[in-house]
Parts: C-alpha cells; structure tokens; sequence
C-alpha cells in the first residue's frame, strides 16, 4: 500500500503532457489540413478551367461556325463573329483567353489575334491552360479540331491563395475551437486527479500511521514473496534495518520446512482463506524467535503478514509441560 511521493503527482504530468501532445496534434492537424487545402484550391482551379474549355467547345459546337473554323485562317468576317460568341463564352467562364488549333496544330482563331496563324506550341507560357476537342454538331464523331482555353497564372495563383487562405482561416478557426474546448476538460481532469492524490496522500499518511503504531510486526510482500513494505516494529523484532528487509524475500525469515510448505500456503491465500499459525522467524543474528504469524492475500494481490513476538508464551507453556512433566514422575 506504500507509494512513492513522486508517484501521487504523476497523474497531473500526464493530464499536462497530454494537453502538450493535444496541442503538437492540433498543430500538426493544421499544417497538414493547410497543404490539404493548397493543393485542393489547386486542383479546384485546374478543374474549373478544363469544365470552361469543354463548355466553351460545346457551345462552339452548337454553331455553324464551327465549318470553316479549323480550315485555315479564319476570314475577317468569321474572326469578328467568333470574337462575339467566344468573348461572350469566355467572359462568362472567366477565361483569359480563347484558341482554336486545327488538327495540323496551327492557330487558327485567337482572341489574341496576334496569335492567329502561329504554331500552338506558342500557347501556355505565362498561362494555365485547359484542351477540348471541337466537334460539330451533325458529325460527333468527327474532332474539327482543339479548343485551348488559358487563364493567367498569376491571376490563377491569386485566386488559389484567396481560396487556400479561406479555407485555411476556417481550419485554423475550427481547430482552435476545438482545442479551447478541450480545455476545460483538462481543467476538469486535473483537478479529479488532484483531488485523488490527495485522497491518496490521505489515505497513505492513515496507513503509515497504523503501520508504525501497530506492536505487531508487519511486512507487506508480493505475490512471488518479495518485501515491499515494513513497519518499525518488524525492524525492532528482526535486527534488521528497514532498507535492509526491503531487500530480503519472506523465504530468508522462515525455516527450511515453512518454505516446503510456502506453495500450499500461496493456494490457501488466493482461495481467500487467512492464515493463522505459530512459527519460528529467522532474525538478522541467525537466531529464531517463536511468533504468531498471520497472513492475508489483500485486494491489490499483495500478501500482508503480522506477526507477533510468541516466545515468552511459548517459554513459559514449556516450564509448565516441564513442571507437570515432574509432578507426574513424583
């Protein structure tokens, strides 16, 4: 039942240590949730730009332009209808700029027209890009051509970071949150503990306090026989010190037969029974001394043994034995 002092404070430690582990958690959560949220705003933009370049293709498709559109250089005529229905597509998908490639990969509509009749691979520098094919309406299974819809990178990582930092703020907001709703069941958990330790201390101070007053002597061992505890009185019995009890097994203070007997003695303690015996105890000088022993198995499977000084009874039984012994032969 003895404690170590450190060991009444320990609970709290943990309660604090477990708070500190709940916080690295937390952070590590929000770190992780952040990346999440980057790399999800991301994602969000390359896909919304590649369902603004198929819509923008399917509406394209829906027109007769769609005829003379990949042919070669588109007319002046065509270029300013296409200018109407793109800018307008475009515009209304928030797409920076609008391309048709014909199958031979050559330009044949921008609403840059700068670009107009270069090659495609001078698309996508400084720009995010999304690619559908352009099919017409009558012939679905017929590619016209590729439709290459481009928003600026720069005007792309703006919109990411606004969405990564929403998104990042609600995180932060909801985690600390919850964190601060941890608090008071820490705060709650604490004091529990603590007010157990003091229960505990109590309850420690009761039982060192019966321990020291009792006149009988008394050890506590384990289950396998070592000392654990001892009581003053067990020192003044024995000869030994404390400190050095606590390093003997209750096999070193009985006698070669007790221990014989130890094994039958455990059983009888685990079936609940108490012991009540007289034995003979080794001292620290080598001498026995005769006491009455008991022994009980406690809750915490820990064996409590008391044992009380017996040999001036069992001096004066045999001057009594030796007495009657001699009246009966006169």
């Amino acid at each position: 039942m003895s404690r170590r002092p450190a060991d009444l404070h320990e609970p709290p430690q943990l309660v604090l240590r477990f708070a500190v582990y709940a916080g690295v958690a937390l952070v590590l959560a929000v770190i992780g949730a952040l990346l999440l949220a980057r790399f999800s705003a991301a994602a969000t933009a390359e896909d919304d730009l590649e369902s603004a370049a198929h819509y923008i293709a399917d509406e394209l498709g829906r027109d007769d332009l769609v005829r003379v559109s990949f042919a070669g250089r588109v007319s002046t005529d065509v270029e300013a209808q296409l200018d109407e229905l793109l800018g307008r597509a475009a515009g209304a998908r928030e797409v920076a700029r609008t391309t048709l490639v014909s199958p031979d990969g050559t330009i044949t509509y921008s609403t840059d027209h700068d670009l107009i009749g270069q090659p495609a691979d001078a698309l996508g520098q400084g720009m995010l890009d999304a690619r559908a094919p352009v099919r017409w309406v009558l012939e679905t299974s017929r590619t016209r051509g590729t439709l290459v819809a481009e928003r600026s990178d720069a005007a792309v990582s703006a919109e990411v970071r606004r969405t990564f930092l929403t998104q990042a703020a609600i995180v932060v907001i909801a985690l600390l949150v919850l964190y601060m709703a941890l608090i008071p069941v820490f705060r709650r958990v604490t004091a529990e503990l603590e007010a157990r330790n003091r229960r505990l201390a109590e309850s420690e101070a009761q039982y060192r306090s019966l321990m020291e007053q009792a006149s009988d002597a008394i050890f506590v061992a384990d289950i396998k026989g070592r000392l654990t505890d001892v009581n003053e009185r067990a020192s003044e019995l024995l000869g030994y010190t404390r400190e050095e009890l606590l390093q003997k097994h209750a096999m070193d203070l009985m006698t070669i037969a007790d221990v014989s007997q130890l094994p039958s003695t455990v059983r009888e303690l685990k079936a609940g029974k108490t012991i009540l015996v007289e034995r003979p105890v080794r001292r620290k000088d080598g001498s026995f001394l005769v006491g009455d022993v008991s022994a009980k198995l406690l809750d915490d499977g820990r064996i409590l043994t008391s044992i009380r000084d017996a040999t001036e009874r069992t001096r004066l039984r045999e001057v009594e034995l030796a007495a009657l012994g001699g009246a009966q032969s006169a």
